[in-house]
């Protein structure tokens, strides 16, 4: 994990103080996101819940006010079930089938690569803009990067995400950065 970055262990019992204090990180480094302040609560809350529930123990979160505003950046680390492969499909073309299926909530299907990470392996790169808070007047636009490696256990799920569209090259470069240091290790 990067220096800076608070590593958070979730917990049944954790998951709501876990929100305030990410909400907490993202208010003090984005000021004028105060408005937003209760429903990053219970959107941070509400994503949480489903990491949690989904296998999820462990997050990470980087928030540093800047002279241009500030740096907000969330992680996750996360094993999902594995893709059902149809009749000659490998598992990564699997997942890539998957994600490229427009859900009814999600009106753009995510840009979707083949990378090779240096100790995982072949895996699926998504990377999308969403907006957070949906029928919410202003809704935060997020840049969202994520990559899904199949493994023989499920698939492992690293995303991140970011309210700095301004900065997203760069942040998908550390992004990418942070997932190029995976290592997986089948059993």
């Amino acid at each position: 994990m990067p220096d800076g970055w608070n590593h958070i262990t979730l917990t049944d019992e954790s998951l709501s103080r876990v929100a305030v204090q990410i909400a907490d990180n993202i208010v003090s480094a984005l000021p004028s996101f105060q408005e937003y302040r209760g429903h990053l609560e219970n959107g941070l809350r509400s994503q949480l819940e489903v990491a949690y529930k989904g296998g999820t123990r462990e997050v990470i979160n980087f928030s540093a006010p800047t002279s241009e505003g500030g740096i907000v950046a969330f992680g996750v680390v996360q094993v999902l079930p594995k893709v059902p492969a149809e009749k000659d499909e490998s598992d990564v073309s699997a997942i890539a089938r998957i994600l490229s299926e427009l859900d009814e909530d999600e009106p753009i299907a995510p840009d979707i690569t083949l990378i090779r990470l240096p100790h995982a392996g072949k895996a699926i790169q998504a990377i999308s803009h969403e907006l957070y808070g949906g029928a919410a007047q202003n809704p935060i636009k997020l840049f969202s990067f994520r990559t899904y490696v199949p493994t023989s256990q499920g698939t492992l799920l690293v995303g991140f995400e970011t309210p700095n569209i301004d900065i997203e090259i760069e942040m998908a470069q550390l992004f990418e950065l942070i997932t190029s240091s995976l290592v997986i290790e089948e059993k």
